[in-house]
């Protein structure tokens, strides 16, 4: 640049020069917009890292918000009732699923969803997976379902933004599928619906085996615990969370699709099954897992929550491996998060923290219980 204007400062004294030889004076060399191009390119290299960090932490703290506002939910609802809501109530329907559900429906109106909440129906089925059946086909759904408010439904705020895909993306044997009509004589508006919500954040029932070797209750795929806070038939005060309210996981993460390292396929294999709202299938209304008759509850299949079987984040060759985990089903479904290192995790005291995926699973498994003795501090 020096020289350039040296040559300027001569053809001004000398006057000589034409319009043209000045404009290809004043021109870049290829050489000289060459190196502009390359300096531009490496400050954006180094800038968009930062960029994409900066993006990631702030969907993180998002998520943590997420996380925060459903313990807060929880504990209105424990102001109101004197306990958290049970995990999944259960039905001994098979086809209609009628009246059950799971604890994202119950505090709807503890998230500013009071006007959809006054809408469903709860003395029938909260399912949301299948397109509708033939006129009294298996899995047929009564003129009062809840299907057609509850479909294309989401709460902001039980999706992490970091997740793959759109809450309302349709997944097999989770959310109907797009372009569901209702049947005019099953439900009352007949009309076309999108998918319903896949939430990102699922209940903690405890974990298997159990840390101090209690009973846990195996269902059609894997083990439901009752020693955590959020459980089948049953409601917990905060009295029951003798291990303290700040050292007892309520809410764990589920955002991220769980990986088949022997194909690098991934799949979603969150507790959804049925929908996000649905609770528990085959099943006798009103009565606790220990009092159910021995055998009856392994066709049981559980949405909305899970017993902690296996670390964050893990990973499978064949679905063996991962027993309980590796179907939309299970009772086992995996803690996983698309934020890098561990997933979030929502306590008793509607605390929330980042747990990461190192963490000794034996602790993993005493933080999901909420009565065994061991006072673990993260």
């Amino acid at each position: 640049m020096r020289t350039l204007w040296n040559k300027l400062d001569n053809v001004k004294r000398s006057g000589e020069g034409s319009l043209v030889t000045l404009k290809r004076i004043l021109a870049f060399t290829l050489v000289e917009l060459l190196v502009v191009i390359a300096i531009i390119g490496i400050l954006i290299a180094l800038l968009l890292p930062a960029v994409q960090a900066a993006r990631e932490a702030a969907r993180r703290m998002q998520c943590t918000n997420n996380m925060k506002q459903i313990g807060i939910a929880l504990h209105a609802y424990h102001d109101v009732y004197q306990t958290f809501p049970a995990g999944a109530t259960g039905t001994s329907d098979w086809g209609n699923y009628l009246g059950s559900h799971n604890w994202r429906l119950t505090i709807l109106p503890y998230v500013e969803q009071t006007a959809i909440y006054s809408q469903i129906d709860q003395s029938m089925g909260v399912a949301t997976r299948y397109l509708a059946p033939a006129v009294g086909g298996a899995n047929s759904w009564p003129a009062s379902c809840n299907k057609g408010i509850l479909c294309d439904f989401a709460v902001p705020g039980f999706s992490c933004p970091s997740a793959e895909e759109s809450p309302l993306t349709p997944i097999d044997n989770v959310t109907c599928e797009p372009g569901y009509t209702d049947n005019a004589s099953k439900t009352s508006d007949g009309k076309a619906h999108g998918p319903s919500q896949r939430v990102d954040y699922v209940g903690i029932a405890g974990s298997h085996d159990d840390t101090l070797g209690r009973t846990t209750y195996q269902f059609k795929n894997g083990y439901m615990s009752t020693h955590g806070v959020l459980i089948v038939n049953e409601w917990k005060s905060t009295a029951a969370l003798t291990d303290g309210t700040s050292n007892t996981f309520v809410i764990g993460e589920q955002s991220a699709k769980v990986k088949q390292s022997s194909t690098g396929l991934k799949t979603w294999l969150c507790a959804n099954f049925n929908g996000a709202w649905h609770g528990i299938g085959k099943y006798k209304i009103g009565k606790r897992l220990s009092q159910q008759e021995p055998g009856t509850h392994t066709a049981c299949l559980a949405s909305g929550l899970t017993t902690v079987r296996y670390p964050i984040n893990s990973t499978y060759v064949l679905a063996a491996d991962l027993d309980g985990a590796t179907q939309t089903t299970g009772s086992n479904t995996l803690f996983t998060s698309e934020h890098a290192g561990g997933a979030q995790f929502c306590l008793g005291d509607a605390s929330v923290r980042f747990v990461s995926e190192t963490i000794k699973f034996d602790t993993l498994k005493q933080l999901c219980v909420c009565d065994d003795g061991f006072v673990t501090e993260l």
